[in-house]
């Protein structure tokens, strides 16, 4: 009975290596490095699981079954700690893209709204299939939901590289901008002063100078 305990004991270590992952993920891609009660509570009720399947151990049907509630709690934390952290990934990449306009992205970025956007959006569907077609205790269903997850953390992390990137663009773009703004006021300052000015000056003193020449010769 103890090398059967112990075999399905070490047929859980994968699974809850993967749901480990996602839950230290979740709190680590978080700013304020908060912990999340909901999959706290559920590998919580796995370890309580994890004991009565230890005190039932010689009792194979009832071990069986708690090993398969262990399963399923499991599953629910890391299926909870990968639905917030869906979220948070989808707030996240729209909230660093806000602040620049299109044209900063597309010059910086040129493969966003033909690549990333859409590959963004593919993977989001691909993860709300996997919220409602999810099997709390399936490692295979666990693995595809934390595989698109991964992906957009690829995307984000990738982005996360581009900021730098695109803030300079933008600030070296706004200087050109704000230096063009200048040149084009002072040529128009110039434009009135020509025309307010010096325009009706010249005209003046052309004026004289012709009166001055016909005085000439008709004397």
């Amino acid at each position: 009975m103890d090398e059967i305990f112990y075999a399905k004991l070490k047929d859980l270590l994968p699974f809850y290596e993967k749901v480990r992952a996602a839950i230290i993920t979740l709190e680590t891609f978080s700013e304020k490095q908060e912990m999340y009660i909901a999959p706290i509570n559920e590998m919580r009720n796995a370890l309580d699981h994890l004991f009565k399947a230890i005190k039932s151990s010689d009792d194979l049907r009832t071990c069986e079954n708690e090993f398969q509630q262990i399963k399923e709690h499991m599953g629910r934390a890391g299926h909870d700690a990968l639905d917030l952290l869906s979220a948070n990934l989808g707030i996240a990449v729209n909230e660093k893209l806000d602040s620049f306009d299109v044209d900063t992205i597309v010059t910086v970025l040129p493969e966003y709204y033909t690549k990333i956007k859409p590959k963004i959006t593919e993977l989001r569907k691909n993860t709300a299939k996997s919220r409602i077609e999810r099997n709390m205790g399936s490692d295979k269903y666990f693995s595809a939901y934390l595989g698109n997850i991964e992906q957009i953390m690829e995307i984000n992390n990738m982005i996360d590289m581009r900021i730098p990137s695109l803030i300079e663009f933008r600030e070296k773009r706004d200087k050109e901008k704000q230096e063009q703004e200048k040149a084009e006021l002072k040529k128009k300052k110039n434009e009135r002063l020509w025309q307010y000015f010096i325009g009706p000056i010249i005209g003046f003193v052309s004026a004289a100078i012709i009166a001055l020449l016909a005085w000439f010769l008709t004397n």
